[in-house]
């Protein structure tokens, strides 16, 4: 197996290495594998269990990229998968047996409204925090939201009770089609604490918002956002690379980036933005992120073509494999070239005039 992956990555390629216990994923770690695809179907049996994914993914190491395989129908698996810190997921079946297609894939994406960019599988994706009753949350579910936020931060005026919180989700996923994920945010609190939280409400991710580090988020029983806050005094180019490489600490270990504004003493909801050419300039180096402060209905639209216009081009989540590419005559370089025309992606946090006042 390691031969042939070397064959593959002196090809340019990439492979993915299946596994459906424990001693084959021990293999594949062995081997250098990058990419490795839990497969959730026994190929004796042929029967599938979730629960494959749920066992193995403890143990697969820390920035290799996760695939799960098989038995995979509803948002609900999708939801269930993503508190493994899956990156990825195979389906197959539930689309060829699906009698149409394309709203399959629309439900298992949480897409609302096709070609929307503000829809969940668009370049831009919406999240609104600060919710704190069912009423606002199927309002904000409804209208296309991709992230509903609840806060659960001490002495803030928008916190509510995980009580509360756990009849919000309910409520939520109780609407007819996809339901947005449901976000906790924390900010420098207790490990037990957020993971008690997560797994009482039925968290699809947590946002941390205050100095935890890359082992803390590495802990969290959930998909995770982590914001970094960007000081006001941040310019393009010179400070991009410090801001890159802590962006850089959170995304490759599985975060979703959010940068806001540094405001010392406050943790979030300042309704204050950074420069925008920080912004931009980041993206323009392959950073994949969200954005918020002070995003209101008035701006929103500028801000998004103004950090496209300035950088927005394309994603690169890992080492680009054509660094140092074949002759440009070869096939191989069409495939380069091609390969580099990718589209970024730039998620939005949509956010109202303050996310915890």
């Amino acid at each position: 197996m390691k031969e042939l992956l070397e064959t593959a990555q002196s090809l340019w390629m990439q492979c993915l290495v299946e596994v459906h216990d424990e001693a084959e994923l021990e293999t594949a770690v062995e081997v250098g594998a990058e990419i490795i695809g839990i497969n959730n179907r026994d190929l004796h049996t042929f029967t599938t269990d979730l629960a494959v994914t749920q066992r193995l993914a403890p143990l697969v190491p820390r920035g290799k990229v996760l695939v799960s395989e098989s038995g995979i129908f509803t948002r609900d698996d999708l939801r269930l998968l993503s508190r493994s810190r899956v990156n990825a997921v195979l389906v197959g079946e539930a689309l060829v047996t699906a009698p149409d297609v394309g709203a399959k894939v629309r439900e298992l994406t949480g897409q609302r409204q096709t070609g929307s960019v503000l829809s969940g599988s668009g370049m831009i994706r919406v999240k609104i925090c600060g919710i704190g009753t069912p009423e606002d949350a199927c309002v904000a579910a409804e209208a296309g939201a991709d992230f509903i936020g609840m806060v659960f931060v001490p002495e803030r005026h928008r916190r509510i009770a995980p009580d509360a919180a756990k009849e919000i989700v309910a409520a939520v996923r109780e609407l007819d089609g996809p339901s947005p994920q449901m976000v906790g945010l924390f900010a420098d609190q207790s490990l037990e604490e957020v993971n008690d939280t997560v797994a009482h409400c039925g968290l699809d991710a947590v946002q941390l918002c205050g100095k935890e580090s890359v082992e803390y988020t590495a802990a969290v029983d959930c998909q995770v956002i982590k914001v970094v806050h960007v000081p006001a005094s941040y310019r393009a180019p010179d400070d991009v690379p410090q801001l890159a490489e802590r962006v850089a600490q959170y995304a490759d270990d599985g975060c979703l980036v959010t940068l806001d504004r540094l405001v010392e003493g406050i943790q979030g909801g300042t309704g204050q933005s950074f420069n925008l050419d920080v912004a931009a300039s980041l993206a323009h180096r392959g950073g994949d992120f969200l954005l918020a402060g002070g995003l209101t209905p008035a701006n929103v639209g500028r801000i998004i073509s103004a950090v496209r216009a300035l950088g927005c081009r394309r994603i690169q989540r890992h080492r680009d494999p054509w660094q140092e590419g074949p002759p440009q005559n070869s096939a191989v370089h069409q495939q380069r070239q091609r390969y580099r025309r990718r589209p970024h992606r730039l998620g939005l946090a949509a956010r109202g005039k303050s996310e915890y006042n």
